[in-house]
């Protein structure tokens, strides 16, 4: 069965992703602030968890 993408995650997690790029130095692969960087992450993770996990089957 085909999962529909949500549209509202879709954008939070777009705009969480380029959040985690602006605050990333690519030449230590380090955050610029190091606790802002895990949050972001963590709120990056967590958005494609609930946009990737199986619907519940009603009986």
């Amino acid at each position: 069965m085909k999962k529909k993408l949500s549209f509202p995650l879709l954008i939070i997690l777009i705009i969480i992703g380029s959040g985690i790029v602006k605050n990333t130095n690519f030449k230590t692969f380090e955050f610029e602030k190091f606790w802002l960087g895990i949050l972001y992450i963590f709120t990056f993770l967590l958005t494609l968890f609930l946009m990737l996990r199986p619907e519940k089957k009603e009986q």
